[in-house]
């Protein structure tokens, strides 16, 4: 209210509006600075906490819309209006999710590239003997690659690598 004060009042008793706590409220005039004039209505209740307070020329707006015809059809019209935006955006947070899931599996496929970078590069660090090499191979009948690669994963030795190629 900023400041109103009442001069006149006025009661109703059709009952409207009423006050969430049941009370007919109190017709009254503002007399403030910024607006002089204006009607609005106080719960009775007012200073006892209830706190409800209302200009008149939007309770009178309300009160036109809710007896005019015209306007349940604007409120159907603003229901399928509503309806269709809430589908939008039903819509809008599917297309985020689904793009959030495409997000987390690139993440995750990135951080298993960058695993697999840093486990080649440990095993291309590792020291290995080429005599090591040349005898898996030609022992277990194996292609040099996968015989240095299994060496290099026993970190050089020779009998780890071994036993892993025979179990």
């Amino acid at each position: 209210m900023g400041g109103s004060k009442a001069s006149s009042t006025s009661e109703v008793g059709n009952g409207l509006p009423r006050c969430g706590c049941n009370e007919t409220m109190k017709l009254l005039v503002s007399k403030s600075i910024e607006n002089p004039g204006r009607k609005f209505w106080k719960c009775r209740n007012y200073m006892n906490g209830c706190g409800l307070f209302l200009w008149d020329d939007l309770v009178s707006e309300f009160a036109v819309k809710e007896t005019n015809p015209s306007g349940c059809r604007q409120c159907e019209v603003n229901k399928a209006y509503l309806i269709e935006f809430a589908k939008e955006i039903v819509e809008e947070i599917d297309c985020r999710v689904g793009k959030l899931n495409k997000l987390e599996k690139l993440k995750k496929k990135i951080a298993m590239e960058k695993r697999k970078n840093l486990w080649e590069k440990e095993l291309a660090a590792v020291k290995i003997n080429a005599a090591d090499v040349d005898i898996i191979a030609n022992e277990l009948e194996l292609d040099k690659k996968v015989a240095e690669r299994t060496l290099r994963e026993h970190k050089g030795d020779a009998v780890a690598a071994i036993r892993h190629l025979l179990h």
